[in-house]
């Protein structure tokens, strides 16, 4: 028989500390959980707790992943009105955890992990590529460091995330295995077809896909 365990709350403050501290409890217990997350008014009381408790170092997101289960079809991650939007607004954007240990729907029926910040990196390692090339460098080609989330030789471990496809798996052997395509595999890809005219040379200017 299912024994639900009921907690009252008066407000909607309250309502959001007793939440985190269920959330507390399961981090504590285990870093590197998966946090099944929600969107909409409801849950914005507990997000604001969560990003004020590891502020004031009682929790750490550093192992954690998430996962979001809905999006909008066909709307942009960062379109103002999607899910994506929202969870990097009322929490992502407070918390330590790794954009690529945040999956949410991308839209078309499949999860993607926004990783801007390798697609950033790998723009301007390719654009100094273009310069080299311009500058009568033999350059002989261009290998990624790595096509898909790997376990690393020196630690035995997945967390640093290389890939630009993620794999489901956490370092101590628990997972899916399933597999994500990242945003930046379809920005590489991109580049690839346009034999490296999709790169953006201006380190100030945002890299729109």
């Amino acid at each position: 028989m299912l024994h639900l365990k009921i907690l009252k709350a008066e407000t909607a403050a309250e309502v959001g500390r007793l939440a985190a501290d269920q959330f507390q409890e399961v981090m504590a217990a285990k870093p590197a959980c998966v946090l099944g997350l929600a969107t909409g008014s409801t849950p914005v009381p507990l997000y604001r707790e969560l990003a004020a408790r590891e502020k004031a170092g009682l929790l750490d997101f550093t192992r954690v992943r998430s996962v979001n289960l809905d999006e909008y079809k066909c709307l942009a991650p960062d379109h103002p009105q999607s899910y994506r939007h929202f969870m990097q607004e009322n929490l992502f954007d407070h918390i330590a955890i790794r954009p690529e240990n945040t999956l949410v729907p991308d839209g078309h029926g499949s999860f993607t992990v926004e990783d801007d910040y390798r697609i950033r990196y790998m723009n301007d390692h390719l654009v100094q590529v273009s310069e080299a090339l311009h500058d009568g460098v033999d350059v002989m080609g261009y290998t990624s460091w790595g096509c898909i989330d790997l376990i690393s030789c020196s630690t035995a471990e997945i967390k640093k995330r290389y890939g630009m496809i993620y794999v489901d798996l956490n370092s101590d052997g628990s997972g899916t295995l399933e597999r994500y395509k990242k945003k930046s595999y379809e920005w590489y890809r991109r580049v690839i077809e346009s034999n490296g005219e999709s790169l953006e040379p201006d380190p100030d200017k945002p890299i729109v896909l």
